[in-house]
């Protein structure tokens, strides 16, 4: 098999690197399989939507504009102590009502 063996990765620190869809699905496969600590380590810290977040704009019939996105991601990051607007993928004016974000 070409498979990881995730049950080596318990009790031990993990480092993850890059920044994709695939790098958070192995975060949160080492965590669920009981790493000590996760590194994710990219080049740039691209925003993550939260699930919450992720199902509200999945359902809306008109989709959210990109501020109001960021404005609901804010409780999210500020659990850990940060703001969706601060990140390298943002633009936005000075009142934060018109966004735009770009990830690379």
């Amino acid at each position: 098999s070409h498979e990881f063996d995730y049950t080596k990765t318990l009790n031990q620190d993990c480092i993850i690197i890059g920044m994709g869809a695939f790098a958070h699905e192995n975060v949160r496969t080492t965590v669920e399989h009981g790493c000590r600590k996760c590194y994710n380590i990219a080049r740039h810290f691209n925003l993550m939507m939260p699930r919450m977040v992720c199902w509200w704009v999945n359902q809306s019939l008109c989709p959210p504009t990109a501020a109001m996105v960021l404005h609901a991601m804010e409780p999210c990051y500020g659990v850990v102590g940060l703001s969706p607007w601060n990140f390298f993928s943002v633009t936005a004016n000075a009142e934060r009502t018109v966004a735009t974000i770009k990830q690379y």
